[in-house]
Protein backbone atom coordinates (compact mmCIF):
# COMPACT_ATOMS: atom_id res chain seq x y z
CA UNK A 1 0.00 0.00 0.00
CA UNK A 2 2.76 2.50 0.77
CA UNK A 3 4.20 1.73 -2.51
CA UNK A 4 0.92 2.33 -4.32
CA UNK A 5 0.72 5.32 -2.26
CA UNK A 6 3.27 6.78 -3.37
CA UNK A 7 2.84 6.80 -6.65
CA UNK A 8 -0.88 8.27 -6.87
CA UNK A 9 0.32 11.06 -5.06
CA UNK A 10 3.40 11.55 -7.22
CA UNK A 11 1.31 11.53 -10.08
CA UNK A 12 -1.73 13.24 -8.82
CA UNK A 13 0.08 16.21 -6.92
CA UNK A 14 0.85 18.42 -10.52
CA UNK A 15 1.68 21.57 -7.91
CA UNK A 16 3.69 19.42 -5.80
CA UNK A 17 6.31 19.43 -8.27
CA UNK A 18 5.69 22.68 -9.89
CA UNK A 19 8.35 25.38 -10.62
CA UNK A 20 6.87 28.90 -9.57
CA UNK A 21 6.85 31.60 -12.71
CA UNK A 22 6.31 35.24 -12.24
CA UNK A 23 4.63 37.33 -14.61
CA UNK A 24 5.38 41.47 -14.76
CA UNK A 25 2.03 43.38 -14.93
CA UNK A 26 0.79 46.78 -15.55
CA UNK A 27 -2.69 48.14 -15.13
CA UNK A 28 -3.33 51.48 -17.12
CA UNK A 29 -6.72 53.43 -17.12
CA UNK A 30 -7.45 56.76 -19.43
CA UNK A 31 -11.15 57.57 -18.94
CA UNK A 32 -13.01 59.26 -21.77
CA UNK A 33 -13.94 62.86 -19.66
CA UNK A 34 -10.34 62.62 -18.03
CA UNK A 35 -12.11 62.42 -14.63
CA UNK A 36 -13.31 59.05 -13.63
CA UNK A 37 -11.84 56.69 -11.80
CA UNK A 38 -12.00 52.75 -12.51
CA UNK A 39 -11.95 50.15 -9.53
CA UNK A 40 -10.46 46.25 -10.15
CA UNK A 41 -12.55 44.53 -8.06
CA UNK A 42 -10.12 41.55 -8.11
CA UNK A 43 -7.55 39.39 -10.33
CA UNK A 44 -7.70 35.82 -10.38
CA UNK A 45 -6.30 32.68 -11.59
CA UNK A 46 -8.87 30.53 -13.31
CA UNK A 47 -7.20 27.43 -13.31
CA UNK A 48 -7.30 27.39 -9.49
CA UNK A 49 -9.77 30.32 -8.46
CA UNK A 50 -6.55 31.56 -6.35
CA UNK A 51 -7.16 35.36 -6.33
CA UNK A 52 -3.43 37.08 -6.85
CA UNK A 53 -2.28 39.31 -3.93
CA UNK A 54 -2.80 43.23 -4.82
CA UNK A 55 0.52 43.96 -3.04
CA UNK A 56 2.72 43.89 -5.44
CA UNK A 57 0.04 46.75 -7.23
CA UNK A 58 0.64 49.25 -4.23
CA UNK A 59 -2.47 47.99 -2.52
CA UNK A 60 -3.01 46.13 0.66
CA UNK A 61 -6.76 44.98 0.01
CA UNK A 62 -8.84 44.88 -3.18
CA UNK A 63 -10.38 46.70 -5.09
CA UNK A 64 -7.34 48.42 -6.88
CA UNK A 65 -8.35 52.17 -7.77
CA UNK A 66 -7.23 53.31 -11.13
CA UNK A 67 -7.38 56.75 -11.60
CA UNK A 68 -7.25 58.51 -15.32
CA UNK A 69 -4.18 58.56 -17.02
CA UNK A 70 -2.48 56.21 -14.36
CA UNK A 71 -0.76 53.08 -14.17
CA UNK A 72 0.24 50.63 -11.76
CA UNK A 73 2.97 47.74 -11.83
CA UNK A 74 2.81 44.64 -10.44
CA UNK A 75 3.81 40.84 -10.33
CA UNK A 76 1.64 37.70 -10.50
CA UNK A 77 3.04 33.99 -9.81
CA UNK A 78 1.71 31.03 -11.41
CA UNK A 79 2.76 27.45 -10.66
CA UNK A 80 3.51 25.77 -13.92
CA UNK A 81 3.84 21.89 -14.13
CA UNK A 82 4.87 19.21 -16.71
CA UNK A 83 2.15 17.11 -16.22
CA UNK A 84 -0.60 20.07 -16.65
CA UNK A 85 1.64 22.40 -18.71
CA UNK A 86 -0.38 21.09 -21.78
CA UNK A 87 -3.86 20.76 -20.45
CA UNK A 88 -4.00 24.29 -18.70
CA UNK A 89 -4.01 27.43 -20.38
CA UNK A 90 -2.39 30.01 -18.35
CA UNK A 91 -3.82 33.70 -17.97
CA UNK A 92 -5.16 36.22 -15.75
CA UNK A 93 -9.24 37.26 -15.19
CA UNK A 94 -9.58 40.67 -14.67
CA UNK A 95 -12.94 41.42 -13.03
CA UNK A 96 -13.68 45.41 -13.05
CA UNK A 97 -16.85 46.86 -10.97
CA UNK A 98 -20.43 47.31 -12.55
CA UNK A 99 -21.05 49.54 -15.60
CA UNK A 100 -17.28 50.65 -15.98
CA UNK A 101 -16.36 54.66 -16.65
CA UNK A 102 -16.35 54.68 -20.11
CA UNK A 103 -12.57 54.67 -21.52
CA UNK A 104 -9.44 52.18 -22.42
CA UNK A 105 -7.87 49.63 -20.11
CA UNK A 106 -4.80 48.38 -20.76
CA UNK A 107 -3.60 45.08 -19.19
CA UNK A 108 -0.08 44.45 -20.54
CA UNK A 109 1.77 40.97 -19.30
CA UNK A 110 5.75 41.04 -20.17
CA UNK A 111 5.23 43.85 -22.22
CA UNK A 112 2.30 42.01 -24.36
CA UNK A 113 -0.28 44.38 -24.22
CA UNK A 114 -4.12 44.49 -24.20
CA UNK A 115 -6.41 46.88 -24.89
CA UNK A 116 -10.13 46.98 -23.28
CA UNK A 117 -12.89 49.81 -23.97
CA UNK A 118 -15.72 50.67 -21.82
CA UNK A 119 -18.27 52.11 -24.06
CA UNK A 120 -21.51 52.60 -22.09
CA UNK A 121 -23.47 53.54 -25.54
CA UNK A 122 -22.47 50.26 -27.19
CA UNK A 123 -25.10 47.13 -27.11
CA UNK A 124 -22.38 44.94 -26.83
CA UNK A 125 -20.97 45.30 -23.26
CA UNK A 126 -17.45 44.09 -22.44
CA UNK A 127 -17.69 40.64 -20.67
CA UNK A 128 -16.56 40.24 -17.53
CA UNK A 129 -14.11 38.93 -16.37
CA UNK A 130 -11.86 40.34 -18.77
CA UNK A 131 -10.03 37.45 -19.88
CA UNK A 132 -6.02 38.49 -20.77
CA UNK A 133 -4.01 35.44 -22.13
CA UNK A 134 -1.00 37.33 -23.82
CA UNK A 135 1.92 37.13 -22.51
CA UNK A 136 2.07 34.23 -20.15
CA UNK A 137 4.11 32.49 -22.06
CA UNK A 138 7.90 35.35 -21.56
CA UNK A 139 7.27 34.78 -18.10
CA UNK A 140 10.56 34.62 -15.65
CA UNK A 141 10.98 31.27 -14.25
CA UNK A 142 11.86 31.03 -10.71
CA UNK A 143 14.84 27.91 -10.67
CA UNK A 144 16.24 28.13 -7.10
CA UNK A 145 15.69 25.97 -5.64
CA UNK A 146 12.62 24.75 -7.43
CA UNK A 147 14.40 23.25 -10.37
CA UNK A 148 17.64 22.12 -7.96
CA UNK A 149 17.85 18.16 -7.65
CA UNK A 150 18.28 18.34 -4.12
CA UNK A 151 14.99 19.93 -3.55
CA UNK A 152 13.32 17.54 -5.34
CA UNK A 153 14.90 15.10 -3.43
CA UNK A 154 13.33 16.67 -0.68
CA UNK A 155 9.78 17.00 -1.79
CA UNK A 156 10.24 13.11 -2.55
CA UNK A 157 11.04 12.34 0.86
CA UNK A 158 7.92 14.21 2.50
CA UNK A 159 5.76 12.50 -0.45
CA UNK A 160 7.17 9.17 1.29
CA UNK A 161 6.59 10.29 4.43
CA UNK A 162 3.42 11.25 4.12
CA UNK A 163 2.41 7.97 2.31
CA UNK A 164 3.79 5.94 5.00
CA UNK A 165 1.16 8.41 7.64
CA UNK A 166 -1.55 7.46 5.69
CA UNK A 167 -0.80 3.77 5.52
CA UNK A 168 -0.36 3.26 8.98
CA UNK A 169 -3.36 5.19 9.75
CA UNK A 170 -5.26 3.11 7.01
CA UNK A 171 -4.33 -0.17 8.87
CA UNK A 172 -4.94 1.42 12.10
CA UNK A 173 -8.32 2.31 11.52
CA UNK A 174 -8.80 -1.63 9.77
CA UNK A 175 -7.52 -2.80 12.40
CA UNK A 176 -9.65 -1.51 14.80
CA UNK A 177 -12.52 -1.65 12.60
CA UNK A 178 -12.27 -5.87 11.13
CA UNK A 179 -11.02 -7.02 14.80
CA UNK A 180 -14.09 -8.85 16.50
CA UNK A 181 -12.26 -12.09 17.63
CA UNK A 182 -13.15 -14.04 20.42
CA UNK A 183 -10.20 -13.29 22.68
CA UNK A 184 -11.40 -9.39 22.61
CA UNK A 185 -15.15 -10.37 23.65
CA UNK A 186 -14.47 -12.72 26.26
CA UNK A 187 -13.92 -11.31 29.86
CA UNK A 188 -11.50 -13.34 32.18
CA UNK A 189 -14.12 -14.54 34.44
CA UNK A 190 -15.93 -16.12 31.44
CA UNK A 191 -18.54 -14.04 30.78
CA UNK A 192 -19.45 -12.28 27.21
CA UNK A 193 -18.66 -8.88 26.07
CA UNK A 194 -21.32 -7.86 24.49
CA UNK A 195 -20.66 -3.96 24.36
CA UNK A 196 -20.15 -4.70 20.62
Amino acid sequence: MFIFLTAVLAVSSAHFWALPQIHSVQLCFDASNGEDSLKIQKLVDPNTNRLYSPNSFGSNRYPIILDSGSCVDGQVMNLLSRLTLALIGYRVDVFVQDNPPDGRLLVSVNEAPAVVTFNRDDQNQTATPIVIKDGFDKGMSVNKPWGQLWFAGIKFITLMVSSIFITLVLFGITEHAFDYSDKDRNLTNGAVDDQF
